[in-house]
């Protein structure tokens, strides 16, 4: 679904739901696969739409080590989703709006090669980069389609347990601001 439309006055349409009593579908928790892309060079192909145009694509251009402008990196994470932060504004009349809701991502990288390093802390230079994420058997994307990418700003922090028998790991937030949350589809990827 493309970015939903909110009415601009006081009408409602309520949208069609679906909820089956013998074979509910349900969605398994925990991040596993963050990718991540450069501004400009979004996917092009859709996952809903075009699910085989969107694995090739994929397969052309995930790449961990490639130097070409458009590779996508992709991240092996253990993640959440956490509730996102909404900012409701009161109005006169007692009225309340939703402006926009900070979403983040939480995930921890615990592959530690020196290449892994390296790359980690080339992304606390703070740039701006497209996000997709799988969890289970889908994969979010943007606002409008998932291959979109969500525009993200992207924090690391490198954490050392003073447990022995645990691992080091980095743990990471991507953080956008949208009043909707990213739009999501089965991954045609699995």
């Amino acid at each position: 679904m493309s970015t939903p439309i909110c009415p601009d006055d006081c009408t409602t349409t309520l949208a069609n739901w679906n909820f089956d009593d013998c074979a509910p579908e349900w969605n398994r928790g925990e991040i596993s696969r963050v990718y991540l892309f450069n501004v400009g060079y979004p996917v092009i192909a859709n996952p809903k739409t075009d699910p085989a145009g969107f694995i090739a694509e994929m397969a052309a251009r995930v790449s961990n080590t490639s130097a070409v402008a458009n590779a996508i990196r992709s991240l092996t994470v253990i993640g959440e989703k956490a509730e996102p932060e909404t900012n409701m504004i009161k109005m006169s009349g007692n009225r309340e709006i939703v402006t926009s809701k900070k979403h983040n991502i939480i995930f921890d990288i615990d592959e530690l090669s020196q290449e892994n390093m390296d790359a980690l802390r080339q992304l606390e230079c703070g740039n701006n980069f497209l996000m997709m994420f799988e969890n289970g058997t889908k994969i979010f994307g943007g606002s409008d389609n998932v291959n979109d990418g969500i525009p993200v700003s992207f924090v690391a922090s490198l954490v050392i347990p003073r447990d022995r028998s645990a691992l080091d790991y980095w743990r990471c937030t991507m953080t956008w601001e949208d009043k909707f949350h990213p739009d999501s589809c089965e991954n045609p990827l699995i």
